[in-house]
């Protein structure tokens, strides 16, 4: 399938270099320009629909990696970064959120800049390690922007859990005034970052 999409892709591409050999001679140009627009209309109905019923390759890939490091590329740009026509790569983008590999688009602000620089780590225990208070606890943390991540885990704490804080203050107030007043909490262990190394919201592709 890909490869009937390369050839599709090729034909167009060798179609605008026969179209500059044409622009030295006006009517030349003018008589096949039109036959020209009409092909490569055709041309790009028919990729559209060879990428309906494929599954992910190569230049998925590199498109999703393009927009792992800038979702707000152009569609114009994304095609000329995977080697396609705009029209095929916009349907690949399309299909790509419609089977729910690209599940949204996300802004990525500094934390600096609204006063939570800090990041803490927080493992604690469950009283009752069971759906009922997973649910609780669960619907607690939906509530407090304050988290970023929270995971049930294997080991010797059931939970583990990133906190954007300002600080040991903004810290001791987010254990006080809403961790620890969940019910069903106990034996909490947590520390501050010192560095951030690598952060990434995704594994890039």
């Amino acid at each position: 399938m890909s490869l009937s999409i390369n050839f599709i892709n090729s034909i167009i591409h060798y179609s605008n270099r026969y179209l500059l050999t044409l622009a030295p001679n006006f009517f030349n140009l003018i008589v096949n320009y039109p036959l020209y627009i009409v092909f490569c209309s055709i041309c790009s109905i028919m990729g559209q629909k060879l990428l309906l019923d494929i599954h992910m390759d190569k230049i998925d890939r590199k498109i999703l990696s393009a927009l792992h490091h800038d979702a707000r590329i152009t569609n114009l740009a994304l095609a000329e970064k995977v080697c396609l026509s705009t029209s095929p790569c916009s349907a690949r983008v399309r299909r790509l959120e419609k089977e729910g590999v690209i599940e949204k688009y996300v802004t990525i602000y500094d934390r600096h800049s609204i006063g939570v620089p800090d990041t803490a780590i927080i493992e604690f225990m469950f009283e009752s390690q069971d759906e009922e208070s997973f649910k609780t606890f669960e619907d607690h943390i939906a509530t407090m922007p304050e988290v970023i991540e929270a995971h049930l885990t294997t080991g010797e704490y059931d939970c583990f859990m990133k906190v954007a804080v300002a600080g040991t203050k903004g810290y001791e107030e987010f254990l006080i005034n809403k961790l620890w007043k969940i019910e069903g909490i106990k034996n909490t262990r947590s520390s501050l970052t010192l560095r951030c190394f690598k952060q990434s919201y995704s594994p890039a592709p």
